[in-house]
């Protein structure tokens, strides 16, 4: 067998690959191993031995036949069976085959335009055979499926795209937001979420950017234009928090956990084996919007009952609900508003200690003397009512003598109490570092409000101080009664800090932060240096941390003398799990709020900020800006001193690329 496929020659004829597609030319000469060509418009090309894809044998009298020539030569090769007569050739066992052959088996000839027809027909695919030169590989059955396989993938994506691209032009054209589902599109807009999000670094960045510069011609940065494409299809809102959508935190809840939430509040919970403890005057005391109401108190007698919603009796382990509590892990708080861990069906109505209705709960209640010591610490499942909701500023006045509440008398007795309790933990190394607070979210104008938050104030000290008790009562109850629960735990520092710190210096409590080793979670109690307890179990926000839900399980399990609800291997398994999400929960809320933050700085044009320095950076230095309770870097205009006051200008700000550049201002 012998190939028609000749060399090159000044005057032949011959196919060359331009922007993947065949291009007849006329060879004016050779240079090397190159050739000067001419294509039928007159464009002169010089390409090299890769560019040639086929010499043919035709011999034609000049460019002006090129057209018609390969015109018929396409209209030919659509006659050509690729698939017929590899199956014949395979059967047969032929493993290779001349060009000229394969014409034989289409056209019953081995002439120039038969060989060229079927050159034609090879071109672009590989699935059957494979050509170098005049001769042709015959691929194995397996490399034929496979390749069919891959072509039949690349059909159906080619499909995909030009629908996705008619979907998205036509959205575009109508000002309506896109059809979200569609198999087809979903995967183009999911990458177009990847650019959004993560720029140049996202996976398969080459290929989303190629159909992206199509329908956002233009410059700019890739993420500003990704972002703007979602927003013009409705994917993404003007003022869609990209930090969630970066942390993956789910903002919806599935349908089928909403059905199992509806389901849930209305099922009635047996209050039978349960301590009714309606008859007391139970307190709430909360910001003015919290709506997930975790915590109440009352007083029995000379004990303190610290109730806490029971939120396990409202999910099923391991159904719908307790599924995406796990997923979720928390609560995030944004200042835009909040994203629950549970659905509001429970979570802010039939598991909310609300006021003036039955709820079950959990009652760790205890006696505590003067002098701040807690004795005869005990745990119960309770039916209670809340009587009143507080307000942190309602309480505050009423400790501070502003003004007299109906419950002036039990506040007053509760505070003395954890304050003494307070005092104790001071004696047994607890550190106090309360930075400075700053509250924000969006008013009804979508401008920020910042408002300062009295972090010491009486009513919250009171509150924090009970949920350490209680907390901390906890741990050791576990201990006394071998209940395997998840503690929290924090080493000693290698260099202790120093004993006394100023509440009002930045400066100081970020040295001390510093000092500070992580806090741990596990199946093994331990101190915690900072809170100067010996043991310490969270279990007093059950409906907003999915591993205090998971330790009331617990508990609930060991008073009904049960098996415990999760084994040793679970627990810790819910904490990797849990950690993780929280970890990507607590990047979205401070990357959320430094955006806000930044974005407010912007809106005040030249302003001078007061801060105080914190520590050096090298090259920067760390601050405060005391009014906003924000650290930022700063480049100092000279020599600066943890703990100076500085004024700061903002002298760039990029709020779509996250970039600013801050200044000291000129001294003096």
């Amino acid at each position: 067998m012998s190939s028609t496929s000749t060399q090159p020659t000044p005057g032949g004829v011959a196919l060359i690959a331009v922007s993947g597609s065949l291009l007849p030319v006329w060879i004016e000469a050779m240079e090397g191993s190159k050739l000067r060509t001419l294509s039928e418009d007159g464009t002169c090309r010089v390409v090299g031995p890769a560019r040639l894809y086929w010499s043919s044998q035709s011999r034609l009298v000049g460019t002006s036949e090129l057209g018609a020539w390969f015109d018929a030569l396409q209209e030919k090769a659509r006659g050509v069976e690729l698939s017929v007569y590899w199956e014949a050739l395979t059967e047969e066992g032929t493993q290779e085959v001349e060009v000229a052959d394969l014409a034989h088996l289409a056209f019953g000839e081995r002439g120039p335009s038969a060989c060229d027809a079927v050159v034609i027909s090879l071109f672009g695919t590989s699935t059957y055979f494979k050509m170098k030169g005049g001769t042709l590989s015959v691929r194995s059955r397996e490399a034929v499926e496979r390749a069919s396989r891959e072509a039949e993938a690349e059909r159906a994506a080619g499909e995909a795209r030009s629908w996705t691209r008619s979907a998205i032009d036509r959205a575009l054209e109508l000002g309506e937001p896109i059809g979200r589902g569609d198999e087809r599109v979903e995967p183009y807009l999911e990458a177009l979420e990847t650019i959004a999000l993560e720029g140049k670094a996202a996976p398969n960045f080459k290929e989303t950017m190629a159909w992206l510069k199509e329908l956002v011609p233009g410059a700019g940065e890739p993420e500003v234009r990704a972002r703007g494409l979602l927003v013009r299809l409705g994917v993404y809102a003007p003022d869609e928090n990209l930090h969630v959508r970066r942390a993956g935190v789910p903002r919806e809840f599935p349908d089928a956990v909403l059905r199992a939430a509806e389901e849930r509040a209305g099922e009635t919970i047996d209050t039978n084996r349960r301590l009714d403890l309606r008859h007391l005057t139970t307190l709430a005391i909360d910001d003015e919007r919290t709506t997930e109401v975790d915590d109440a108190f009352a007083l029995d007698g000379e004990r303190l009952v610290v109730l806490i919603a029971d939120a396990a009796s409202w999910i099923p382990k391991d159904g719908p609900l307790d599924q995406e509590a796990a997923r979720r892990a928390t609560t995030v708080y944004l200042p835009e508003g909040k994203i629950p861990m549970l659905p509001e069906r429970l979570g802010e109505a039939s598991a909310s200690l609300n006021a003036g209705v039955d709820r079950p709960a959990l009652a760790f209640s205890f006696e505590i003397d003067a002098e701040g010591r807690v004795r005869g610490f005990e745990v119960a499942e309770a039916l209670c009512r809340v009587d009143e909701r507080l307000t942190y500023a309602q309480v505050d006045e009423a400790l501070t003598g502003r003004s007299a509440s109906p419950h002036q008398q039990a506040l007053e007795w509760v505070s003395e109490r954890m304050l003494a309790h307070r005092e104790r933990r001071t004696l047994s190394g607890a550190l106090h570092l309360q930075r400075r607070e700053v509250d924000l979210q969006i008013g009804a104008d979508g401008a920020l409000l910042v408002e300062p938050v009295d972090a010491n104030g009486p009513g919250r000290t009171l509150v924090s101080e009970m949920m350490v008790a209680a907390c901390a009562g906890v741990a050791q109850w576990c201990v006394d009664q071998d209940v395997a629960v998840i503690y929290r735990s924090q080493a000693s520092p290698d260099s202790p800090p120093e004993p006394s710190v100023t509440l009002d210096d930045p400066a100081s409590v970020v040295a001390v932060l510093r000092t500070l080793k992580p806090t741990q979670q596990g199946l093994r109690p331990g101190r915690h240096f900072t809170l100067g307890v010996d043991g310490y179990c969270q279990v007093t926000s059950p409906l907003r941390r999915y591993l205090d839900l998971i330790n009331h399980r617990q508990l609930k399990a060991s008073l009904r003398r049960r098996a415990p609800a999760h084994t040793n291997s679970d627990l810790n398994a819910l904490v990797a799990a849990s950690e993780e999400a929280t970890g990507r929960a607590r990047r979205a809320m401070s990357d959320t709020r430094r955006s806000w933050l930044l974005r407010y700085m912007s809106e005040h044009p030249g302003r001078r900020w007061r801060a105080t320095v914190i520590r050096s950076l090298g090259r920067r230095w760390l601050a405060e800006i005391d009014e906003l309770a924000f650290q930022v870097p700063f480049v100092p205009s000279g020599w600066v001193n943890p703990g100076q006051t500085v004024r700061l200008e903002v002298r760039k700000l990029d709020l779509d690329m996250d970039q600013v550049r801050i200044e000291e201002a000129p001294r003096g």
